[in-house]
């Protein structure tokens, strides 16, 4: 054999095993490559599993908390009517009391009239019927100031728009604007 083909040899020989050191790494580069691309695959998949559960847990939580919200606003809403109601049927027993008392006030007028000899005893009985009405009217007012405080506390405050249809209630009538006052 000559220099030249041991050389030859020598470089192919070379070349052979460079070539099998170099298929051996790229054999062992896509063992790992592919172990480590198979791991990234599965905890993105993992990730997303999570992500989608975590998403579906809030869906329901939201929808849970919007039914539970419109539950509220009915019920609050049956509550404002309800007040509102009484308030009303309140107010029409007051007015029907004024009513009455009105027209029996003017029928003691017109008797007085009448019967001077009796006029005393007639003066007495309308100052008595006025004094009664009176107490009446205030134990009506206290009710209802009572009723006001437990549907309040019951709805848990009024809004401000409802404070602008419930008139301010006083103690003591001649402080009422709406009020009336007896004399003789």
């Amino acid at each position: 054999m000559s220099d030249d083909q041991a050389m030859k040899l020598e470089q192919v020989t070379q070349l052979l095993m460079q070539a099998k050191q170099a298929r051996e790494e790229a054999a062992g580069f896509t063992k790992a490559g592919a172990g480590a691309l198979q791991d990234q695959v599965r905890s993105l998949k993992e990730v997303l599993k999570k992500e989608r559960t975590e998403n579906r847990e809030m869906k329901e939580r939201l929808s849970h908390a919007y039914e539970a919200a419109s539950a509220i606003r009915d019920h609050h809403k049956k509550l404002t009517e309800k007040h509102t109601r009484e308030r009303e049927g309140w107010q029409n027993l007051v007015r029907q009391m004024k009513d009455r008392h009105e027209d029996d006030m003017e029928t003691l007028r017109r008797q007085m009239n009448e019967t001077s000899a009796a006029s005393t005893d007639r003066i007495k009985q309308m100052n008595q019927f006025g004094s009664k009405v009176m107490k009446e009217l205030s134990t009506l007012q206290s009710h209802l100031q009572e009723v006001n405080a437990e549907t309040q506390e019951s709805i848990g405050g009024v809004d401000d728009v409802e404070r602008m249809f419930i008139p301010p209630v006083s103690d003591s009538p001649d402080n009422d604007a709406n009020g009336f006052f007896i004399t003789q």
